[in-house]
């Protein structure tokens, strides 16, 4: 997947992003680990 983002990343941030098979990346938004959800989360311990 690629994509370019209209502002520069924030470092160690994640990023949640929304994908449509007929256009790609339609939005994304910059969250933190403690954001995650806990499965995910975990995967990152």
């Amino acid at each position: 997947m690629e994509f370019t983002a209209a502002e520069p990343l924030t470092e160690g941030a994640f990023l949640v992003v929304y994908y449509r098979s007929d256009k790609g990346v339609t939005t994304y938004e910059e969250i933190q680990k403690a954001d995650l959800p806990k499965a995910v989360a975990n995967l990152f311990k």
